[in-house]
């Protein structure tokens, strides 16, 4: 089996719909890979060019209009930053579900309020489930040894921080789209304290979270 039970991604979608700059995707067909993953990803961009006219031309007819999303809606070209695939430590199957992880908070929510103007959002002809992630999906690792080095992964901005995910029978594979350019740095959303990544904690301030 390729995901064990109890754990085919809904543990990881945020129960209070806190936005973050990752957003989950649950459902996958086993087969989806990086490459057509991110390509599936992609289609919650906000269309350009003659993509946007085909998607109205399709919008004036009714019978798919629902199907097709709102053109005007959608991540901006160039901010879906990369993939990150859940697989098996062991035998390396898809656990079919995974992230994705835009520039800003506000693209993050933009590509999700494009799925949400879907009738059925699909990557590979099957229906997925898109939602943000809670706090605790990626935990920091303070020190890989050798023989998990290769289940971990950094944040974009910090190569030299070590992450990986929370369930230790699994890994994250990434495939980077748009890397970041250096005057896209801004250090409020791209962190380089461990504490304060995205996915490791809610995105609203932590100051006035509940506190007892």
């Amino acid at each position: 089996m390729a995901a064990k039970a109890g754990n085919i991604g809904d543990n990881d979608a945020a129960p209070d719909n806190v936005p973050s700059q990752f957003l989950l995707l649950r459902g996958l067909e086993a087969t989806v890979a990086e490459e057509l993953f991110a390509k599936g990803v992609a289609k919650l961009n906000k269309p350009t060019g003659p993509a946007v006219q085909s998607m109205q031309q399709l919008q004036k007819k009714s019978k798919v209009a629902s199907t097709t999303g709102d053109s005007n809606l959608g991540a901006k070209e160039g901010t879906l930053r990369r993939v990150l695939l859940i697989r098996d430590r062991k035998t390396n199957e898809s656990w079919r579900y995974g992230f994705a992880e835009y520039a800003t908070i506000e693209e993050a929510q933009a590509a999700l309020t494009r799925y949400n103007s879907f009738e059925r959002f699909t990557i590979a002809s099957k229906q997925v489930l898109v939602s943000y992630i809670h706090a605790g999906v990626f935990v920091p690792v303070h020190n890989p040894s050798a023989a998990t080095e290769r289940f971990t992964f950094s944040p974009l901005s910090n190569p030299s921080i070590k992450l990986q995910y929370w369930d230790e029978e699994a890994y994250v594979t990434e495939l980077v789209v748009n890397a970041p350019s250096a005057h896209d740095h801004n250090p409020k959303q791209l962190p380089t304290n461990p504490a304060d990544i995205e996915g490791l904690k809610p995105i609203q301030e932590t100051d006035k979270s509940k506190k007892t």
